[in-house]
């Protein structure tokens, strides 16, 4: 860094937030100098789920390489709860400095989708960053069933209503909101059963007492493989680059199907639009390094590392249609 831009970096770090606000607000060299000076101390990263799983794991893979790239600490800081509203809540009320951002999945377009009295405004309190990833969700069957193609699948919902036992997470989880977008898209209906988390759901699926549900490649492709489940499609418009042997859902009579887990960063509403870019630009850097590539693609997840205004754009349209498909199948969150 050049030595003034390190030295406004530290004028820039102990400045009283009002008077660092007013100066943001006028634009101009002085916020152009904030913004190279960027990042002039650690940056908490909020993460609204409990520590361990692929979201955790996503999480220190990115806070790691802007560690090493920009020379200041990305600290990961849980704040777990109120189905990922808890720790999203202290985002929105933070100052937007952009030292304090939030790790998100597709949980930020759901909760906005099923509750009403959410503690801040999805789209006005908080700023997108970048899209890092999305991961396909793959539509799988138990050996037990009968159908080996996607088209068989699809023949048989829609010739017996209800008779598919089809594994979810629970009421408004992604997984069940997905199912249900999938299969009205059909023109069909499944029984959905709720287990509360994957590894029973995956026990009944190998024994057969239930017949469908969807679950990501990571954790699917070696059941396939030896036999216990088929794997039938994926829920991405494209096919995986991975795995391109899998149609997509929305190639085989679901037009239009378009639905994934994503991983990634928001900061505080009111963020400056250049300090977004430039936090935006540094994420996209860090999702293009070799080895964070290959990490991540090797798990089947697709690297998006989209802008703010894209990332906005998905956002939007991502929480318009949830909230109808909530609304339209009178789906309520599990209390």
């Amino acid at each position: 860094m050049h030595p003034s831009h390190a030295t406004q970096g530290r004028r820039f770090a102990g400045f009283p937030l009002t008077a660092l606000a007013m100066m943001m607000a006028h634009g101009g060299a002085l916020s152009q100098d904030y913004v190279r000076a960027w990042p002039a101390k650690p940056v908490m990263v909020v993460i609204p789920f409990t520590p361990g799983g692929s979201t955790d794991t996503e999480g220190r893979l990115y806070t790691q390489k802007l560690s090493e790239n920009l020379g200041k600490s990305f600290i990961m800081d849980y704040k777990p709860g109120g189905a990922t509203t808890i720790g999203t809540a202290h985002v929105a009320k933070a100052a937007p400095d952009g030292y304090t951002l939030l790790a998100i999945t597709v949980s930020f377009s759901l909760a906005a989708a099923l509750h009403k009295d959410l503690p801040y405004d999805p789209l006005k309190d908080l700023t997108p960053l970048s899209m890092m990833t999305q991961r396909p969700s793959v539509l799988v069957v138990s050996a037990h069933q009968p159908m080996k193609t996607i088209a068989e699948y699809v023949a048989f919902v829609k010739a017996n209503p209800e008779k598919m036992n089809f594994g979810s997470y629970g009421v408004g989880s992604g997984p069940h909101v997905g199912a249900v977008w999938l299969h009205s898209l059909l023109g069909a209906s499944v029984t959905y059963v709720h287990y509360k988390g994957q590894a029973p759901m995956t026990v009944d699926l190998v024994a057969g007492r239930i017949g469908a549900t969807t679950g990501s490649f990571f954790a699917n492709m070696p059941l396939h493989r030896n036999g216990k489940v088929r794997i039938l499609a994926v829920s991405t418009p494209q096919r995986s680059p991975q795995y391109p042997e899998f149609p997509t859902l929305a190639e085989s009579g679901a037009a239009g199907y378009d639905y994934g887990s994503w991983w990634g960063f928001l900061g505080p509403g009111r963020m400056l639009p250049a300090l977004a870019n430039r936090i935006s630009s540094e994420m996209e850097k860090a999702g293009k390094a070799p080895d964070v590539t290959k990490t991540m693609t090797s798990d089947g997840a697709i690297m998006k590392l989209s802008t703010p205004a894209q990332f906005r754009k998905d956002i939007a349209a991502e929480i318009v249609r949830f909230r109808k498909l909530v609304a339209d199948n009178n789906i309520k969150p599990e209390e």
